[in-house]
């Protein structure tokens, strides 16, 4: 699939460390996000301190986890379009 949606998709399973097979890992997820946050968190203190940085890096986290989680509705078993 070439939709945009698919592409979203396919890139918000990727983002949260999700391997090809198609079955959902909660703690790949969460291993990113938390490093993600870390990371965050470093350029907050060293480089940008802006709270509404670290606020959208997790609403954007958010949406990603949304995304990759409920992508097995639309394209059935398997969940990530190819």
């Amino acid at each position: 699939m070439t939709t945009l949606g698919a592409r979203l998709d396919r890139a918000a399973w990727a983002a949260l460390s999700q391997d090809r097979s198609g079955v959902w890992s909660w703690p790949r997820a969460i291993v990113t996000i938390v490093g993600a946050m870390v990371c965050a968190v470093i350029i907050y203190v060293a480089v940008y301190p802006e709270p509404a940085f670290i606020a959208v890096l997790a609403l954007v986290y958010v949406f990603l986890v949304y995304r990759a989680r409920t992508s097995e509705r639309r394209y059935g078993p398997g969940g990530v379009p190819r």
